[in-house]
């Protein structure tokens, strides 16, 4: 019985943070300037190739998915530098493929005044450094 508690305490622990939403190059990308509506979810675009995230400076609301999407399939790793966006505090995520990309993500937490959070994002050897600004 403990460990039937146990594993389950486990599964709900794994389900924290990250993503529900599969990503599409159809959801719609982060918007790169402040005050447009809150969006439930909003993509972050990788290409190792080119050495670019697109957009650099991502700006959300409380409660937004974000996740980030490498087209070409290759894997790649976020990292935030001080402070983690989600409630669960998790700082570094690693992608997964998904069909023929990879992705990953967070659901940003709620916060009480604009809060940035800066990140590496790194493919191949090649670290590019974004940044995520969550609105209440």
């Amino acid at each position: 019985m403990r460990s039937i508690a146990l594993l389950c305490g486990c599964l709900l622990l794994a389900g924290c943070g990250g993503i529900k939403t599969t990503l599409t190059k159809d959801t719609p990308l982060c918007p790169d300037q402040e005050g447009g509506p809150p969006m439930a979810v909003v993509r972050i675009s990788i290409d190792v190739e080119a050495k670019t995230v697109t957009p650099k400076t991502c700006y959300v609301h409380s409660d937004t998915e974000v996740g980030w999407y490498e087209e070409k399939g290759k894997p790649f790793d976020a990292r935030f530098k001080l402070k983690s966006p989600e409630k669960w505090g998790k700082m570094k995520y690693g992608s997964k493929p998904v069909g023929s990309h990879q992705e990953t993500g967070f659901k940003a937490k709620d916060v009480e005044a604009r809060e940035s959070f800066e990140y590496d994002v790194t493919s191949q050897g090649i670290t590019l450094d974004p940044t995520v600004i969550i609105d209440p």
